[in-house]
C-alpha cells in the first residue's frame, strides 16, 4: 500500500507539471475588449444595450445579438471611457473620452454633440456618472480638472469644491435619495447628503491608501458595496467593514446587484455572488473566458457590470469580451460585439475595367473575391486556417491584416494576403493559399509585426513589393524572392507609399507618430522638418515628380505639402469639425488632371475636392444619414477607400465601414451597400484543406527554411502540435517523475541498481510519451 501511495504521489506531481505547462489561453480569437457598458432602463421592452468595444461605441436593440456602430458627431480623438443612460429618458445618452471631455446624444445615439468644456486644457474623463433622479446632473472625474459637475446636461460644468486635485476612482448616486452621493478617493470615502453642497469623510479612514474601483448603493439604499484593490467593503451608515468571505482575488473591480443577489467582480476571477447581504460569496464563473494579454498590458480580466431593472439579464464586460447571463448560478454566454466579417482591408483590381474584380479581407472570416464589380462574392478561406481560430467557430478562418492584387494580376492571377508573421500567396483563387513565414516579422515577444505593404508603380519591370511594420522594420521582396528586412527606423510605421518614380531611386514615403519620412533604396529614411505628427493616412500625388504633392491625414487635421516636403500647411477645413480626425485621405488615379481628392472624417462623413484640395464640399450624405463613416477597422494596414483605376471614366469608388462594403458610381455622391456573405466550415481539423497552421511563431521561426508553413500532420486522425515549449514541458514532466520515483525508493527492492534505474527510466519514458500526446492534442 505504501509503495502504491508513492506511485500515486509521483503521478500527482506529473499532473501538476502538466497543468502548469504553457498552453493556449482559454479564449476565443480575436478578443473584444469591453471598455464601457450600459443597459436601457426599459430593457425588458426595447432590449437596448450600449457598449464600448475596443474604441467603438456600439448599440444593440436585440439584447446584444447584433450591433451597430454609432458615428455621427462622435469625433473623439481619444479612447472612449464610459457610456451612461438617462434613467428618466433612455434616448438621452452621455459618452466620455480620455481626452475629449463628454459627448451627449438626445436621439438614442443617432447623433452626438460635444458638451461644454470641463475646464482648461485636455479633459481626460476617467469616470462619468449620471444621476438616476435627474438626467441633467452628472459628475465627471479627470486627472486635469479633478471632479466637475453639471446640472444642466453638459451645457456648463463647474469644479466640485474639495476635489480639484484629488484622484477619484469611483462615483455613485444613491438610487433612493437624490441628495446622497459617494466618491472614492485615495484617502477613503466621502459622502454628500445635501446634493453636493458639502462632502464629509465616512468610514473612519479604513480605506486610506487603497484604490477605490467602484461603489454601488444597494438593497434600496440600506448600504453600499465598495470594491477596492485591497478587498471588498460594506458601508452601513458611517461604519465601513471588510467583507468578502470566499473571495480569493481581493482586487475588486466592479460591484452591483440584481434582485436579491449582490455581485462583486474580481480582477482575475470574475463575478462572485452573495445572497446573505455580503457576508459570504460564491464564485459564479461558468462559461467565462480570459486571455493572458490582459495581464501583459496590466488590464483586469473583468471590469464592468450592468443588470436590467427586471433582474432577468446581467451583462459582464471583460478584456476577452462581453458576457450575458439570465441566471448567474447557471453560467454565462459570450456575446460577439465585433463581427467575424468586419472588413479590415480593401483592394480593387488593377485591371478592374476588364475583370471587375474587388478583394476584401474580413476580421477572421477569410478573404473574399468578387469578379462582377462587388455584386457576388467567393470566399477564399482555404489555406489560411490557423488552428486556434478554425477549430473554435464555424465562421473563423484566421485573423488576417490585409489582401492585395499583384499589379500584374491580369496576367499572373496573383493575390497576396497577410497575417502577423505570415505572407500568403495564390495564383489561382480556386486553390488554397500557400503561406510563408516571414523571418523578420517573427519575434516571440512581443507578437509578430503587422505588415503595411506597397507595390512599386513599375512592378511589371522591377516586381518589387516593400512594406513597413508596426515595430519600424522595412522589408522588401523582389519577384518570387523572400520578403527580407533592409532597414529599421525604430518606431511604428502607420502608413507607407512608394513614390510614383520609385523605379528611379527606390523612393518611398512613410508616416509615423512623430512625422513623415522619405527613404530610398540606398538611403535611410529621414524625417521632413516640420511635417505633421500623429498621421492616420498618407496620399501621394500620382504626378508627384511635377507637383510635389503629399496629403497627410492626422488626428488633428489634414495637412499638405506642394513642394516635395520642404514646407507643410494645414488644409483649411469648413465641412465638418475644426482640426478634423481624418480617417482616410485618398487621391484619384487621375489627380494630376482632375484634382479629385476624398476625405473621410470621423463623426462627420465624406468631403471631396475637385481642385487639388484648395476647396472642399460635403458628399455622400446618404452614408452619414445612416450613421455610417467609411473607416478602417482596428489596426489599419491600408486605406478604407479605393478608387477604380479607370475612375476618370467609370467614376467608381469603394469604401468599407464595419461589415459592409459600399460602392459609388457617381464619384462619391451616393453609395450602395454590397452584401458580403459569411463563409463557414465544419469544426474539425480534417475539414481544413491543406491542414491547419499552428501559430506558434517561435517554433515556426526556428524551423523556417523557405518552405510552406503547414500543420505537423495533414493526415486524418489526431494531429499532434508539438512546439519546443510543449516538448520541454514533457521532458520536465518525465524528469520529475523519474526523480520522484528514485527519491521515494519505489524500486529499492529491485536488484541490481541498474535494474532499478532502468525501471525509473522506463517510467519516465512512458510519462514523456503521455505528456507529448496530451499537450500536443491540447494545442
Amino acid at each position: 500500500m505504501r509503495r502504491a501511495g508513492r506511485v500515486v504521489s509521483a503521478l500527482v506531481v506529473l499532473l501538476g507539471v502538466l497543468c502548469w505547462a504553457p498552453r493556449p489561453a482559454g479564449a476565443h480569437t480575436p478578443h473584444d475588449v469591453i471598455n464601457g457598458l450600459a443597459l436601457s432602463p426599459r430593457f425588458a421592452s426595447d432590449a437596448t444595450v450600449y457598449t464600448i468595444s475596443r474604441e467603438y461605441l456600439l448599440k444593440s436593440t436585440d439584447g446584444g445579438t447584433t450591433w451597430k456602430r454609432l458615428n455621427r458627431g462622435l469625433d473623439n480623438k481619444f479612447q472612449l471611457s464610459s457610456v451612461q443612460i438617462d434613467q428618466q429618458d433612455p434616448d438621452r445618452l452621455y459618452a466620455s473620452s480620455r481626452g475629449d471631455g463628454v459627448f451627449r446624444s438626445d436621439d438614442g445615439g443617432a447623433s452626438w454633440e460635444r458638451t461644454a468644456s470641463l475646464g482648461k486644457g485636455r479633459s481626460s474623463v476617467l469616470h462619468l456618472r449620471v444621476s438616476p433622479h435627474d438626467g441633467d446632473h452628472l459628475y465627471a472625474t479627470s486627472p486635469e480638472q479633478g471632479v466637475t459637475e453639471t446640472t444642466d446636461g453638459g451645457r456648463s460644468w463647474k469644479a466640485v469644491a474639495g476635489f480639484e486635485r484629488t484622484a477619484v476612482g469611483a462615483v455613485a448616486f444613491d438610487p433612493t435619495d437624490p441628495d446622497v452621493a459617494y466618491m472614492g478617493t485615495g484617502l477613503g470615502l466621502r459622502r454628500t447628503s445635501d446634493g453636493g453642497a458639502s462632502w464629509e469623510p465616512v468610514g473612519s479612514g479604513v480605506l486610506r491608501g487603497a484604490e477605490v474601483h467602484d461603489i454601488a448603493v444597494v438593497d434600496d439604499g440600506a448600504f453600499a458595496l465598495v470594491g477596492t484593490d485591497a478587498g471588498l467593503f460594506r458601508l452601513t451608515g458611517d461604519d465601513l467593514e471588510p467583507i468578502g468571505e470566499g473571495i480569493e482575488d481581493a482586487d475588486i473591480t466592479t460591484v452591483g446587484e440584481t434582485g436579491d443577489t449582490l455581485l462583486a467582480v474580481s480582477w482575475t476571477e470574475g463575478p462572485y455572488r452573495s445572497t446573505d447581504g455580503g457576508d459570504s460569496w460564491t464564485l459564479v464563473d461558468e462559461g467565462l473566458t480570459t486571455t493572458k494579454m490582459a495581464a501583459d498590458v496590466g488590464r483586469p480580466d473583468f471590469d464592468g457590470l450592468a443588470a436590467s431593472p427586471d433582474h432577468d439579464t446581467v451583462l459582464l464586460g471583460g478584456f476577452d469580451g462581453l458576457f450575458h447571463s439570465t441566471d448567474v448560478d447557471a453560467g454565462w454566454e459570450e456575446l460577439t460585439t465585433q463581427d467575424s466579417t468586419n472588413l479590415v482591408s480593401l483592394a480593387v483590381s488593377p485591371n478592374y475595367a476588364e475583370d471587375g474584380s474587388v478583394l476584401v479581407t474580413t476580421y477572421v472570416n477569410g478573404p473574399k473575391l468578387s469578379t462582377d464589380h462587388g455584386d457576388t462574392w467567393t470566399g477564399l478561406g482555404p489555406g489560411v486556417a490557423f488552428q486556434y481560430d478554425y477549430l473554435r467557430e464555424p465562421d473563423y478562418y484566421t485573423r488576417l491584416t490585409g489582401s492585395l492584387f499583384a499589379p500584374d494580376y491580369a496576367t499572373s492571377g496573383r493575390l497576396y494576403t497577410m497575417s502577423r508573421g505570415y505572407l500568403f500567396t495564390t495564383d489561382d483563387p480556386a486553390t488554397p493559399w500557400t503561406g510563408e513565414v516571414v523571418d523578420d516579422l517573427i519575434v516571440p515577444d512581443p507578437p509578430p509585426d503587422y505588415l503595411i505593404p506597397g507595390f512599386s508603380p513599375d512592378y511589371a519591370e522591377d516586381r518589387t513589393l516593400i512594406a513597413g511594420t508596426d515595430s519600424g522594420r522595412l522589408l522588401r521582396m523582389v519577384g518570387d524572392g523572400d520578403l527580407e528586412m533592409f532597414d529599421d527606423i525604430g518606431e511604428e510605421i502607420l502608413a507607407l507609399v512608394p513614390a510614383p518614380d520609385f523605379e528611379e531611386d527606390g523612393t518611398y514615403f512613410l508616416a509615423t507618430a512623430t512625422g513623415i519620412y522619405r527613404g530610398g533604396s540606398d538611403a535611410h529614411p529621414e524625417a521632413f522638418a516640420g511635417s505633421p505628427t500623429n498621421a492616420t493616412s498618407l496620399a501621394v500625388s500620382p504626378g508627384f515628380a511635377d507637383d510635389g504633392t503629399i496629403f497627410v491625414g492626422t488626428k488633428r487635421g489634414l495637412f499638405v505639402t506642394r513642394d516635395a516636403g520642404a514646407t507643410w500647411d494645414e488644409v483649411p477645413w469648413s465641412t465638418g469639425a475644426a482640426h478634423p480626425y481624418v480617417e482616410s485621405v485618398v487621391l484619384s488615379p487621375s489627380y494630376a488632371d482632375d484634382g479629385f481628392a476624398l476625405v473621410s472624417e470621423r463623426g462627420h462623413g465624406l468631403s471631396r475636392s475637385t481642385d487639388g484640395g484648395d476647396t472642399w464640399a460635403t458628399t455622400g450624405q446618404d452614408l452619414l444619414d445612416q450613421n455610417v463613416v467609411l473607416s478602417s477597422f482596428y489596426h489599419p494596414t491600408g486605406e478604407p477607400i479605393a478608387f477604380s483605376p479607370d475612375f476618370a471614366k467609370d467614376r467608381t469608388i469603394f469604401g468599407t465601414a464595419e461589415t459592409v462594403l459600399y460602392r459609388s458610381t457617381d464619384a462619391g455622391a451616393t453609395w450602395t451597400p454590397l452584401d458580403i456573405p459569411k463563409s463557414t466550415h465544419p469544426l474539425t481539423a480534417e475539414s481544413a484543406p491543406g491542414g491547419l497552421i499552428e501559430p506558434d511563431f517561435e517554433a515556426a521561426h526556428a524551423g523556417h527554411s523557405g518552405t510552406t508553413a503547414q500543420s505537423t500532420s495533414d493526415a486524418p486522425g489526431t494531429t499532434l502540435l508539438l512546439t519546443p515549449r510543449r516538448v520541454l514541458a514533457s521532458l520536465l514532466a518525465a524528469a520529475v517523475v523519474f526523480a520522484a520515483l528514485s527519491l521515494r525508493g519505489v524500486t529499492r527492492r529491485l536488484s541490481p541498481k541498474v535494474l532499478a534505474l532502468g525501471f525509473n527510466a522506463a517510467c519516465g519514458l512512458v510519462v514523456l510519451l503521455l505528456a507529448l500526446f496530451v499537450l500536443g492534442r491540447r494545442g
